[in-house]
């Protein structure tokens, strides 16, 4: 389906008629989708996507183990799964450049 998501999970309400799976087989959405929300990304995460962005506009050729110590030099607590994720969420997001994100990156967000 081409409709957004959130569109899809608005079809999706209590009817006596079809059942909230059979509703949410034909909208192509998951059943965990509609009885629980996301929480939202820390304030901490949201400074943290700011300086990666700001950083990768700077310096486009660096990855995530780059990205990594430049924060760790910025004093800020960080492991290399961490800021993998961070960039990963920016790359889907934000339309930047897919090269940077590697078979290793993907890995570490969703193990084999």
């Amino acid at each position: 389906m081409n409709l957004p998501l959130s569109t899809r999970r608005s079809w999706v309400e209590p009817n006596p008629d079809y059942s909230v799976r059979r509703q949410c087989r034909l909208a192509g959405v998951t059943r965990s989708g509609i009885y629980c929300e996301s929480a939202p990304e820390t304030a901490e995460n949201l400074l943290l996507m700011r300086l990666i962005d700001e950083q990768y506009m700077r310096h486009p050729k660096f990855g995530y183990p780059r990205m990594t110590d430049w924060l760790r030099d910025e004093d800020h607590d960080v492991n290399h799964k961490r800021v993998a994720r961070l960039t990963l969420f920016k790359v889907v997001t934000s339309g930047w450049d897919t090269r940077m994100i590697t078979y290793h990156v993907l890995r570490i967000i969703r193990p084999i």
